[in-house]
């Protein structure tokens, strides 16, 4: 009963946001589309036809994505993927919650279905504001934090071999994965050293080591493109991120009643202190390992999302057993919840229009504008590689999709890389044009103005420009030495 009640919640909230929306999110999500949309032509995990890059950080997603059926609409096909994950996540998170509070021994069976503290820790997740954004962004999010949860649900069953594999899946979802399960196993073997115990955590090396091994292979590196382009990490600012970016996203943090519940639970329950010490140190892993921005929900804050379900559940296990005071303790999140959630969906849809009207529609446009064989140096290389056609070459000039461009060691290196593949059109952003302006004669085709772009700190109107390349200047030449 709780784990239907939790997943018909879950899919009722994530099927209003998805009618009340129309895109994705972020560009990064068309990046995941592209590779899946190679890898179902048959071109491998490439980005243009024969290139294969590492410019995503989720090969699990992608390979999810290349068989889900997407019809004439991939956005909407993706965002009903969410709509599933998110109402398994419930369901997982039901079962966690049970798993925990019923785990006085290995393999302890869950904790009877009368017991309200699952019930609870379902229904907190169907309705986190932040965890319902996630499902319908496009990004991998909502599969990784059911995949974690999964994942040490059967490790408190006692079942080592499907732990192992699930550990694995968890990283090929997400890296960042690696930090949770370390420490869990870390924290459960000392509890009792056995080396069953370890299995998530050897699942987790065992995929890394094959997706480092796969990056080696294709790029020469051991990580992706994704972790050079943003590896500037600062774990100061980092936990300045976590305290006024993060944890506010979420209604359990945002009550303030959810901190209370988080800390009575590790002193409480072994289990559930296990739990908050893996979460806390996976936040702290994440925030000094990656660099991070100020701005609007998901773009940066993604990273812990993954990790979204794990402190309601430590949380349930902590509530009280009288319903009255259960109901004083979750009323401040419930309040928190409702206030959040329309903000949470204002804040997507802006975002969603962000992403239509600069990568979006000038995808379009380049597609029925330039020549098929064009040459496009890009800055948002998601949506114009998924939408182009594909005897069109894009050239990523951040980088993500580049391992050249990516390692070039210097602003000026990156962009005569760029020029050395002969572009014949750009389309860059405001604060891109500039460099290619100074080694590129242009002629301005089309520019694209969004006046209101919420991705960003500071709401402000940004451009984008679609020009012809005429020629390589002669700084151009003398820089690069072409």
């Amino acid at each position: 009963m709780a784990m239907g009640l939790s997943a018909a919640l879950a899919a009722c909230l994530a099927i209003v946001r998805l009618w009340g929306s129309h895109g994705l999110c972020l560009d990064d999500a068309f990046i995941h589309l592209s590779y899946a949309k190679s890898l179902r032509l048959g071109d491998g995990l490439s980005y243009n036809p024969g290139d294969h890059e590492t410019g995503f950080s989720s090969p699990l997603w992608v390979l999810l994505l290349s068989v889900w059926p997407w019809g004439d609409d991939p956005v909407r096909a993706v965002k009903w993927l969410g709509v599933a994950l998110h109402a398994l996540l419930a369901c997982g998170s039901v079962q966690l919650t049970r798993r925990m509070l019923g785990s006085s021994s290995p393999g302890a069976a869950p904790v009877a279905e009368t017991d309200a503290r699952p019930l609870v820790a379902g229904l907190l997740v169907a309705c986190d504001p932040f965890l319902v954004f996630s499902s319908g962004s496009g990004m991998e999010v909502t599969l990784t934090a059911l995949l974690l949860v999964w994942t040490l649900e059967r490790t408190l069953a006692a079942r080592t071999k499907l732990s192992f594999v699930l550990g694995a899946a968890c990283v090929w979802a997400r890296p960042e994965c690696l930090f949770v399960l370390f420490a869990w196993s870390g924290l459960r073997w000392l509890e009792a050293r056995r080396a069953s115990r370890t299995a998530p955590a050897l699942g987790a090396l065992f995929a890394l080591a094959v997706w480092c091994e796969y990056c080696l292979a294709v790029t020469g590196y051991p990580w992706p493109n994704t972790y050079y382009a943003k590896r500037n990490a600062d774990l100061l600012l980092g936990l300045r991120y976590v305290i006024a970016q993060v944890l506010p996203e979420h209604a359990w943090a945002f009550g303030v009643s959810g901190l209370g519940l988080l800390v009575l639970g590790a002193v409480q329950r072994r289990t559930t202190r296990q739990l908050v010490l893996a979460w806390l140190a996976a936040l702290l892993a994440i925030a000094g390992s990656r660099e991070l921005a100020f701005g609007p929900a998901f773009y940066n804050s993604r990273y812990f999302a993954i990790l979204g379900a794990l402190p309601i559940v430590a949380m349930a296990c902590a509530l009280p057993t009288r319903a009255l005071w259960r109901g004083l303790v979750l009323a401040p999140i419930v309040v928190a919840t409702l206030y959040l959630s329309p903000r949470s969906a204002a804040q997507q849809r802006a975002q969603e229009d962000d992403i239509d009207t600069l990568h979006v529609e000038p995808a379009h446009w380049l597609a029925h504008t330039l020549p098929a064989q064009a040459r496009v140096a890009v800055e948002g290389a998601g949506a114009v590689r998924f939408y182009t056609p594909r005897s069109m070459r894009i050239v990523d000039v951040v980088g993500l999709n580049d391992a050249r461009v990516v390692h070039a060691g210097s602003p000026l290196a990156a962009v005569c890389l760029v020029l050395r593949q002969r572009p014949t059109d750009v389309l860059l952003p405001d604060d891109r044009v500039g460099a290619f302006q100074q080694t590129l004669q242009l002629q301005l085709l089309r520019t694209f103005v969004d006046d209101d772009f919420t991705i960003s700190l500071l709401h402000a109107t940004r451009r984008v420009y679609a020009a012809h390349v005429r020629a390589i200047s002669s700084a151009g030449k003398s820089l690069c030495h072409l």
